[in-house]
């Protein structure tokens, strides 16, 4: 094969800076390579039902009968490397349609360009297509860590009506080593490509199907015949350090890592069937996949099977398929061990079209025994498989949560951060797993502008939001109008799962009387003939001498001005003292009856009056927040406001969110975290139809028993 050694270029990458694209050394190689590789495989998947097939191969081949293929590098590999035999790592695919596209980027612009152009040729050119894997096009970088830098791409494809082979290699070499392949090569870059001559120094992929079997022979690698197409990427010289150990892991604060090494760290071939079930548990073997073909995988030619996946991943499948089947609405039960799989819409406002739901959050307490701990199968522990390492913590195990989106890639498992923070933490002997699986093909309300003003769908928006490891999500967005998607994702799944599992004890509202107490504001009769809202009158205060002014333990909450009639709502102004202690706090609308006095959930049910809660809160702002011990004064400016547009919002560390009624969806109150020790001032803004009522403010207050 012909040499072509990449140019110095203005603005041109070089080797050691393409292996530095990708910051993570967190991850091993063989993950960031199962990520990739598979992900590849999938986005490349022939259309209708089956699987995609993907092999790993780890064998020997013969130095010096590859390195002859290799112009104007022979002598140099031959002098470097000298032993007669190296490993190599085949990873090949098949039901894919292959590296597609025209052979040389001089055959057609730029948005012509196939799979082909783009992975052997090109950096930073993503997937375009609607649900793929990558959104950055730097994930490949990853193959060129794994050896000496070469890797040889081979690939056949069904085009214009006939079968057609391609083969092609590239290196991509730190260029500052001693040694480097190119050292000798003058000025240059760090990176080359083999193939055949496409003009007078540039290549193109061999195609003539004699001269691609003599390459393919000397790496041991079967062709593909018949109608079978696909890509093989074979990385030769394969390092012998890609394995983590357990002393590679730093450990975390507040956590204590075991030394225990699992026993898939002993060979490369056993470390890569666990990764693939860690990364695609949810479409590996698995024929419930919803979206396209599902994924099946050979290492050394011995398949994985689900009955022999670690306790783990065989939870994150039965959860995907739970949250799979809770969305299309069928009957479906599901266990995790012994445990029940519980299932939870997981819903934000004002960002999504068709429906609030973002995705579903499945999830289940899993005991020791249900994850096989426990003799005779003494598999390791939830940590050790996910995080490659055993975690105690000081107090109890925290909740282990993954995500994923429509190609069914586990992103990532999170044990701290915004995923977990809130959900109890179980007893040494039990754990809660949790997946999120996103509503992929719910559109956002705006179309895209960069695809002809069709649908934006929310896939599309996570999919920008990846990382270019492809490891976390972090909201994102060039309009600017979604920057809170994922964080409103992880704040509602947090506050669902830690409400499934809080027993009713764990918070329950501090009676009226004993708290911040039943408390009117000043609610007056609206003027004769003022729109058609509710005669909202006065409450008795109870007997206090400071008038309408209610408080306990620190806290109060008073009306400061008479009510303002502004078009279709009724404003009142407010000052709430927070008090001392760290725990939410709700204000509530409440319809004042001469039996019992009712709130919105009260009214709504079945055993109340059964129809929609007469008011509602238009609106509700904090203007000014005064906190500390020297009355540091801030004024919001306007940046705290809830209404139908925005229902939550963080302003340092404080947190609001509306409340709606649970069966007509009815804005009845606000619930403020993490504002002790502080003065609000602002105003609520009412609404309501019906003046045959009275209504006023509730301010309850949450507690821990």
């Amino acid at each position: 094969m012909i040499i072509e050694i990449a140019k110095h270029e203005r603005m041109s990458e070089t080797g050691s800076s393409l292996l530095r694209l990708i910051q993570n050394n967190e991850t091993p190689l063989l993950d960031l390579t199962v990520r990739e590789v598979i992900q590849n495989s999938l986005d490349a998947a022939l259309p209708g039902d089956g699987y995609v097939q993907v092999d790993f191969d780890i064998r020997e081949f013969n130095r010096q009968q590859l390195a002859e293929h290799f112009s104007g590098v022979t002598e140099r590999i031959n002098e470097i490397y000298t032993k007669e035999h190296y490993q190599l790592l085949e990873i090949r695919d098949s039901n894919t349609h292959g590296l597609k596209g025209p052979l040389y980027d001089g055959d057609g612009n730029k948005s012509e360009f196939g799979s082909l152009i783009k992975l052997i040729y090109q950096i930073g050119m993503p997937q375009q297509r609607e649900g793929s894997g990558g959104s950055w096009g730097l994930g490949k970088t990853v193959y060129f860590r794994l050896g000496i830098g070469l890797v040889i791409y081979y690939s056949r494809v069904f085009e214009d009506g006939i079968y057609q082979s391609r083969l092609a290699a590239c290196l991509v070499e730190d260029d500052s080593l001693p040694n480097a392949l190119l050292k000798d090569k003058g000025h240059h870059r760090g990176i080359a490509w083999w193939g055949q001559r496409a003009e007078e120094d540039k290549t193109k992929p061999l195609t003539d199907e004699e001269e691609i079997s003599t390459v393919l022979n000397a790496l041991g690698v079967s062709p593909y015949s018949g109608e079978e197409t696909g890509t093989a990427v074979i990385i030769p010289f394969l390092r012998d350090d890609l394995r983590p150990t357990v002393d590679s892991v730093p450990p975390e604060d507040g956590m204590i890592v075991q030394s225990q090494a699992p026993w898939w760290t002993a060979s490369d071939s056993d470390y890569i069937k666990v990764a693939v079930q860690r990364w695609y548990s949810p479409r590996l073997m698995n024929e419930a996949y919803p979206h396209g073909r599902w994924l099946r995988v050979t290492v050394n030619g011995e398949g994985i099977h689900p009955d022999d996946f670690l306790s783990v991943f065989k939870t994150i499948q039965a959860l995907y398929n739970t949250a799979v089947h809770y969305s299309s609405s069928e009957d479906y039960e599901a266990k995790a061990g012994t445990a029940d799989i519980k299932c939870i819409p997981i819903k934000i406002k004002s960002y999504l079209k068709d429906s609030t739901i973002a995705g579903w959050a499945a999830f289940a307490k899993v005991s020791k025994a249900d994850l096989l701990m426990r003799p005779p199968f003494n598999q390791l522990s939830p940590w050790h498989q996910v995080c490659r390492r055993d975690i105690d913590s000081a107090e109890n195990n925290p909740a282990l949560i993954s995500f994923t989106r429509k190609p069914g890639m586990i992103v990532g498992y999170e044990y701290t951060g915004k995923w977990v923070e809130g959900i109890p933490k179980t007893s040494p002997d039990e754990f809660i797993i949790g997946l999120f699986v996103a509503n992929s093909l719910n559109p956002l309300q705006e179309n895209n502008p960069k695809n002809n003003g069709q649908p934006y769908l929310l896939e599309e928006y996570i999919r920008g939001c990846e990382k270019a490891d492809h490891t976390s999500w972090v909201d994102w967005a060039p309009n600017k109008q979604y920057l809170s998607i994922i964080d409103r994702v992880q704040r509602n799944l947090v506050k669902g799962i830690m409400k499934t599992y809080s027993e009713q004890k764990t918070q329950q509202p501090i009676k009226k009387d004993a708290a911040l107490g039943k408390l009117l504001a000043d609610v007056l009769l609206p003027p004769e003939g003022f729109g058609g809202f509710s005669n909202m009158q006065r409450t008795p205060v109870p007997p206090k001498s400071n008038g309408g002014v209610t408080g306990v333990r620190g806290a109060r909450f008073e009306s400061i001005s008479p009510p303002v009639y502004e078009q279709d709502s009724v404003r009142f102004d407010y000052e709430l003292y927070t008090g001392k202690q760290d725990k939410p706090m709700i204000i509530k609308l409440i319809v004042l009856t001469e039996t019992k006095d009712m709130d919105a959930e009260r009214w709504e049910s079945e055993d109340g009056i059964g129809v929609r809660f007469p008011i509602s809160l238009h609106r509700f702002s904090v203007n000014s927040i005064e906190e500390g011990k020297k009355k540091q004064l801030y004024h919001t400016s306007g940046q705290i406001t809830l209404d139908a547009n925005t229902v939550e919002l963080q302003y340092k560390e404080m947190e609001y969110e509306l409340l709606y009624s649970s069966v007509y969806n009815q804005a009845c109150g606000v619930q403020i975290n993490h504002a002790s020790g502080t003065i609000l001032k602002g105003s609520i803004w009412v609404v309501s139809k019906d003046r045959n009522v009275r209504a006023a403010f509730v301010v309850d207050m949450l507690k821990e028993e």
